[in-house]
């Protein structure tokens, strides 16, 4: 089974914030977890406007490197338009 990760659990991890999360993660193999691309889009985002981007774009890509990248389109991309990004 691949356990998909969000945005925040991976910032979370990276920051160490969470030990649970750490805690968790690290009993999973690579192969077992994975990123939609625009939760990697998202991180890379966030990175970029790091104070220490260099730093923050090398640690977020060492940890990227051996997941899974799932696509985020059809039903997804709908999914999220019309109810998890709903404005004020």
């Amino acid at each position: 089974m691949i356990d998909c990760l969000d945005t925040n659990t991976v910032i979370y991890y990276l920051k160490g914030s969470y030990p649970e999360i750490q805690n968790n993660l690290v009993q999973h193999l690579p192969e077992d977890l994975a990123v939609r691309e625009i939760v990697r889009a998202e991180l890379l985002y966030r990175a970029a406007k790091s104070s220490r981007k260099v730093r923050t774009l090398k640690l977020l890509d060492a940890f990227l490197e051996p997941l899974a990248r799932l696509p985020f389109e059809g039903e997804a991309v709908q999914h999220c338009g019309l109810f998890c990004c709903k404005g004020p």
